[in-house]
This record gives C-alpha cells, structure tokens and sequence, in this order.
C-alpha cells in the first residue's frame, strides 16, 4: 500500500491524469519486472483554473497536516509560483479571518533600484512560510530563490516539493544541504518509490 495514506495516492493518480509524468524504457525496475525513468512536467495540473484548484486542493490537504501552522505560501518561479497562488486561496477561504498578502518574489531584484525588495508586495511582518517548489534534481534554482528571501522578516520557513527526484552532491542531498546551510526543514510529498508502486500497480 502507498505509504498507507491515500491523500499521497490521489495526489499521484490526479497528477497521472493530468499528463504530469513522462516515462521512457530506461530506469529502475517495478516488482512486476517493468523498467522505466519518468520526468514530470507539474504545469499540466495548473494549465487551467479548473485543474489548479483541484490539484492544489489535494496538495493542502498533505500540507495543513505535515506543517500545523502555516501563514503564507511562496513559490519558486515559475511553476511553484502559480502553485502558491492557489495555495494562499485556498488558505483564505479556510481562514477567512486572516489576512494574507498576495505575494510573489522576483527571481532577481531590479537592478535599476537600490535595495529593491526582493517581493512584490513586500513582506512587513514575520509569517510562518511555507515555500512551495514542484520538482527538486539537483535543488540548484532553489538554493538561489532561498538566497534571495534571506532579507524577508519570517517566524519560520518550511520548505516543500511535489516531488523529489534528488541528485546528491558532495555527498549532500538537497534535504541535508538545506538543513545544514540554511537550517529550515525541507521535506517531498512525493518519492520516487512512490511512483513507482504507484504505477506497479497500474500498469499490473
């Protein structure tokens, strides 16, 4: 059974009917004797409002009941940034008490400004944040979006993937270089040994 939580496999089915993942004959092997890689392309489950919203409904779930407490949603551009979009509202219409900011960060500053804020819409208050980024390899794009939020007032930052597909380096994974350079807490939704009983059991 998948990880024993079903919220992980819906995730997955919604993402495989959304055209998210693409396999060819090369990679690991199923238990039942099939081999394939796949890369992901998570803008196929944000292509329309419609798609969006019941893929990021799934995700929050995942989310709320990993985190505890989150204030805003951030993503890494671009495919993130669409994701925390849907993330923020579905988060105000479950607290509607709260006010969250519509916020995006830029993926540099302008240079033609001095100190130009690295959001638009620029964080005042600490939040608890929660970074949103749809596929992690080597962790590279994300290491530069966490560089450039290190001047946004925060309470605490937890970082998230869809899905983990981590190439370690100098021995680091991008978990533990996260952990060790940035000391926030990064964890997947999903892995691949997800994927791949997920699809054993499909394809069998």
């Amino acid at each position: 059974m998948m990880r024993k939580n079903n919220e992980i496999h819906n995730l997955i089915s919604y993402a495989d009917y959304c055209g998210c993942f693409r396999f060819s004959d090369i990679g690991f092997t199923t238990k039942s004797g099939m081999m394939f890689k796949f890369e992901t392309d998570f803008r196929k489950a944000c292509d329309t409002v419609h798609r969006a919203n019941m893929f990021m409904e799934i995700v929050y779930k995942i989310l709320i009941t990993k985190l505890q407490h989150v204030d805003l949603f951030l993503g890494v551009p671009e495919t993130g940034s669409i994701m925390s979009i849907f993330l923020n509202q579905i988060h105000q219409k479950k607290n509607p008490d709260k006010e969250i900011p519509l916020n995006m960060v830029r993926v540099e500053p302008k240079n033609y400004i001095r100190n130009a804020p690295v959001t638009v819409n620029p964080i005042i208050e600490p939040y608890d944040i929660c970074i949103i980024e749809d596929d992690v390899v080597s962790g590279h794009t994300l290491y530069q979006y966490l560089d450039l939020l290190k001047c946004v007032p925060r309470k605490t930052i937890n970082i998230v993937s869809i899905i983990d597909r981590n190439i370690v380096e100098n021995n680091l994974s991008v978990k533990e270089k996260i952990e060790s350079d940035y000391s926030y807490s990064y964890t997947s939704l999903i892995q691949p040994h997800d994927l791949e009983e997920y699809f054993d059991r499909k394809l069998t």
